[in-house]
């Protein structure tokens, strides 16, 4: 049977041409310091800014885009939505969940899994959601290394993905065995030699997913310790290709592309409009999601673009943001974008 989570693009697969995702950065904050992230320490730490009402956008996007599922992904821990205290976020998320099934729309979530609670599983059991846990070892000390958090933080994840296994069954549907709970495990030097261990943890109800890093942010910050150089890249995308259960990223679809970015929509925790959950630089191009008159304008603008990018590009859409030519595109219209801000403030 052919294993796939449900609501990632393989599950809706032949695409129809419609969009089918709102790829939702819902938090800007985050409880780890993962040396894999592709955020910078400088964005981590950065003032507060007043999120986007997200059930009035998802209102919206229903209305206008007929969108099937959220991807929960990008800069933040996605548990915790909005501003406020912890407690506050984590209820603005249960709020979100509650928003998107009255209106009938799925969650893909990528997660640390810290907040993955007993309470959390039993709320999320009965609503459309499934949940990818970020797992890149089963050492407890290397854990804690990678995601710059204490020892005990190991085994309250694993204790939470223990009992979420258990509440978020495998259902078989035809030739299909659909889950609702994976790990993603980003193979790096430190520990790439996990990869069987993680695998085998999975077994027959978690599904396994496997990446390779996107050198930037905090991963670019501490390459030295995370990766030697481009055969050790090359080395570490084709294990992903090797052990991931798609062969490679949870978001490609069977033909090579990034399903989330081609049927889908980006929009950031204040409301710009981005070409990826993971690069929050290009709101700076489109701008605010609540200056469109229509959401699907959003849409081509973006998907203009990405066309743009990917024209005469051997795999371009298979992982944008991974491709070798990414950065010097986008950057280029970036600098163009602040070098006419600062020309017209100059002017001021």
């Amino acid at each position: 049977m052919v294993k796939i989570l449900k609501y990632t693009p393989r599950y809706y697969e032949p695409f129809d041409g419609s969009v089918h995702y709102l790829c939702l950065n819902a938090s800007d904050t985050c409880n780890y310091r993962c040396m894999k992230c592709m955020q910078s320490e400088s964005i981590k730490i950065r003032p507060t800014i007043e999120p986007i009402n997200v059930c009035d956008l998802l209102t919206r996007a229903k209305k206008e885009l007929g969108i099937k599922t959220i991807y929960l992904s990008g800069s933040g821990e996605t548990f915790l939505v909005g501003n406020g205290n912890t407690q506050i976020k984590l209820e603005n998320y249960k709020k979100l969940i509650r928003q998107a099934y009255e209106l009938d729309i799925a969650i893909v979530q990528f997660t640390n899994g810290y907040y993955l609670t007993e309470e959390m599983v039993e709320y999320l059991s009965d609503f459309d959601v499934s949940l990818v846990v970020s797992i890149d070892t089963l050492n407890p000390e290397k854990y804690s290394r990678l995601t710059n958090t204490g020892i005990e933080v190991f085994d309250k994840v694993m204790d939470n993905i223990k009992y979420a296994r258990k509440k978020l069954p495998v259902v078989n549907s035809g030739e299909k065995r659909l889950y609702r709970l994976g790990v993603n495990m980003a193979i790096s030097n430190v520990c790439e030699e996990d990869i069987d261990s993680v695998k085998s943890f999975c077994g027959d109800d978690i599904i396994f997913f496997s990446n390779y890093p996107l050198i930037k942010g905090s991963f670019k910050e501490n390459i030295e310790y995370m990766c030697a150089g481009e055969d050790e890249l090359e080395k570490f995308k084709q294990l992903c290709s090797k052990t991931s259960t798609y062969q490679g990223l949870a978001g490609v679809t069977t033909d090579g592309v990034c399903g989330f970015l081609k049927y889908g929509l980006t929009i950031d925790f204040d409301g710009k409009v981005l070409i990826c959950p993971y690069d929050t630089n290009t709101g700076l191009l489109f701008g605010n999601i609540s200056d469109y008159e229509s959401m699907h304008d959003a849409f081509k603008i973006v998907q203009d673009k990405l066309t743009n990018f990917a024209e005469g590009k051997q795999n371009a859409m298979y992982c944008p943001l991974r491709h070798a030519e990414y950065d010097s595109f986008f950057d280029n219209d970036i600098s163009n974008v602040l070098r006419t801000f600062a020309i017209s403030t100059s002017q001021c």
